[in-house]
Order: structure tokens, then sequence, then C-alpha cells
């Protein structure tokens, strides 16, 4: 319907335009997540990454909500749980940005003792 209400109006042309499809949009956005990972070593996605129009921070939280619905489909979490630090848990990574900061903010040393050189 919406094809030929774009013919009608703009001429055939447009109407035979290339447009992604969902499909092509989820691999993009999977391509993006695989390239962060490897850049960065983690899928702890800061706000503000846009890959064309889309937050990657938003799209990693409904891929996780999808799974917890059982709506995600088979073969991409299969693809998702490939990403070496991928997890279906988003909490799992908020503890650990929370351990990292509370380390950094009182120069933990990690060994049950404050750093008195940090």
């Amino acid at each position: 319907m919406s094809d030929a209400w774009i013919a009608e109006r703009l001429g055939s042309a447009f109407s035979k335009a290339e447009r992604d499809t969902v499909s092509d949009k989820w691999d993009r956005m999977h391509a993006t997540l695989e390239s962060f990972q490897a850049r960065f070593g983690h899928c702890h996605v800061p706000d503000g990454i846009l890959i064309q129009g889309v937050d990657l921070r938003t799209w990693c939280y409904s891929q996780r909500a999808a799974h917890r619905q059982g709506k995600l489909a088979e073969d991409r979490r299969r693809r998702l749980g490939a990403i070496p630090s991928w997890t279906f848990v988003a909490w799992n990574g908020k503890f650990w940005d929370g351990h990292e900061k509370f380390q950094n903010a009182f120069n933990w040393s990690g060994a049950g003792q404050r750093n008195p050189r940090g």
C-alpha cells in the first residue's frame, strides 16, 4: 500500500528506492556492538553512541528486554552470545560499572586496603 501511495505521488522510481529492512538495521547495530567490544574489551556501552540515529546503549537494552520476554530470535540470541563480554543480565554490567567507580573514588588497590599513594 505504501509503495502505491509513493508511486502515485512521486513516481514509480521512488517507490523502488532501497530501504533498510529490520534485519539490515539489526545487523548494523550488532556489527557496531562487535566493533565496540573489540576496541574497548567490554559491552558496557555508554550513552550517546548513535548509529544512524539509534543509540547503541538503548539498542542493547532492547535486546535484553526481548530476550527476557522470549521475543528474541534464536539466531540473534546466538550471535549476541558469541560476543565475548556480552551478557543478557543488565544488572551484571551495572554492578561492575559501580564497582570500578568505587575503586577509582577511593583509590582502592584491590588487595583489601586503600592505596595510600593514590
